[in-house]
């Protein structure tokens, strides 16, 4: 039996809630987690948003298993280690940024943490899979050839450690039965489903927050840190599109956005 987590929120809250994030002041951490003013630091932010993000990406895929006949009816032990890939999808993301809120991070994040769970032990192509093309933008990627495959972004940008696991990983894919390919996919979609649809229902309970004006512009802070290639504090969201623009719209928004302001 290939190693998996069965997944435990002990296991998300420890990756998230590590030593940077701890070293806070108590009540400010509270504040956050009630959506109140607070003077957390932008890492500090956005590993408690991801680690509240992370549970609900996993509640959001138990509602999307138990309502789809193709999801429920696969093996348990399937669907328990979705229930992991759901839960540490974006583990990738705490080396993202560092404790300024500068994107550190050179390969998607899906890659990375995909990593970070070979590092941990985790051997289950229905945990790595899923959390590796949940941020990819081809569904096909896997089906490539080792030439084509050696020749993507992600792959040229990662360490020699990495790109062997990637390499790897593909083709254990490729080599798998039918049967085993069928919830392989099946897990991909259902994480970045799942995490698309967590993302839209955040979105739109944001859309109600009393700071947001009806303004079809960016505000000038938002814009100013995504030219300087950060990840955006919270606090400074005034407007529509800047919720789209971080929450929904996703990181291809967010290259093209760049190039134009280059």
């Amino acid at each position: 039996m290939e190693k998996s987590f069965v997944c435990t929120l002990k296991k998300l809250k420890n990756s998230f809630h590590n030593e940077k994030v701890l070293i806070a002041d108590k009540d400010e951490i509270v504040k956050f987690m009630r959506g109140l003013p607070n003077k957390l630091s932008v890492y500090q932010q956005w590993m408690l948003h991801k680690y509240q993000h992370s549970a609900k990406v996993l509640r959001t895929g138990i509602e999307l298993i138990n309502r789809e006949p193709e999801l429920k009816s696969a093996p348990d032990f399937v669907k328990k280690e979705w229930m992991d890939a759901l839960l540490m999808h974006d583990w990738g993301r705490v080396d993202e940024i560092s404790l300024d809120g500068k994107k550190i991070l050179k390969v998607p994040h899906g890659t990375f943490g995909v990593q970070k769970l070979i590092e941990d032990g985790v051997t289950a192509l229905n945990v790595l899979l899923p959390v590796f093309m949940h941020d990819q933008y081809d569904s096909k990627v896997l089906n490539y050839s080792d030439e084509k495959f050696v020749d993507l972004p992600f792959y040229k940008n990662s360490t020699d450690e990495m790109r062997q696991n990637l390499l790897y990983l593909k083709h254990r894919y490729q080599a798998s039965s039918p049967e085993d390919r069928k919830y392989i996919d099946l897990g991909c979609d259902l994480v970045r489903d799942a995490d698309k649809l967590s993302n839209l229902r955040e979105f739109q309970k944001m859309l109600n927050l009393s700071f947001c004006q009806k303004v079809p512009e960016f505000s000038a802070d938002v814009v100013a840190e995504l030219k300087q290639g950060k990840l955006v504090d919270y606090k400074k969201l005034r407007t529509y599109p800047d919720e789209a623009l971080l929450i929904w719209l996703g990181r291809m928004i967010l290259i093209l956005l760049q190039r134009k302001m280059s």
